[in-house]
């Protein structure tokens, strides 16, 4: 977004909100312009809007309130991901390195390897329906949330980033 897409963010949020009233409008802009400068304006200004028509609390929204109502991709439920799991571990005594390529991405991290894929594959149909399923489901769980948390964050600010903020002089 530019600074000006960000003023008039800013705008509506004064609009909606007559008690959002900053102490300087000017480091607020600056702020809210480099936290937002990743995003599309369009997609900022619908999640705005689904925050106002939903929120109770006569607030005005954080940075972060807004961009958790961007619409993210929806992962698999932990079931649904255990089903593809049993499914690609039916054919992994021979053919681990191949099933595992088919996983997505989180379902990868969530068993590790071809060779884990393989072992469960060799293993009697009650560990790995107790066992192994429930340490699937949760390191999957685990996966998904750390997922979901770092795509609310702008790529710039996500890891080593040594760009500084500056706000106001």
């Amino acid at each position: 977004m530019t600074k000006n897409e960000t003023a008039k963010i800013l705008t509506i949020i004064q609009a909606a909100y007559p008690n959002f009233k900053p102490q300087s409008m000017t480091n607020t802009l600056e702020l809210w312009s480099a936290l937002l400068s990743e995003y599309d304006f369009n997609e900022i200004s619908i999640a705005l809007k689904r925050y106002i028509v939903s929120d109770g609390s006569g607030f005005a929204p954080s940075i972060g309130q807004i961009t958790a109502e961007i619409p993210r991709p929806r992962e698999p439920e932990p079931l649904e991901a255990w089903g593809t799991v049993r499914k690609a571990a039916k054919n992994s005594i021979y053919r681990a390195e191949e099933e595992f390529s088919r996983l997505a991405p989180e379902i990868q991290q969530a068993i590790g390897s071809p060779e884990n894929l393989r072992e469960i594959a060799k293993m009697n149909t009650s560990e790995v329906e107790t066992v192994e399923k429930s340490h699937f489901i949760r390191s999957y769980r685990a996966i998904c949330e750390r997922k979901k948390h770092e795509s609310m964050i702008p790529e710039k600010l996500r890891i080593n980033n040594s760009e500084t903020l500056r706000i106001g002089g």
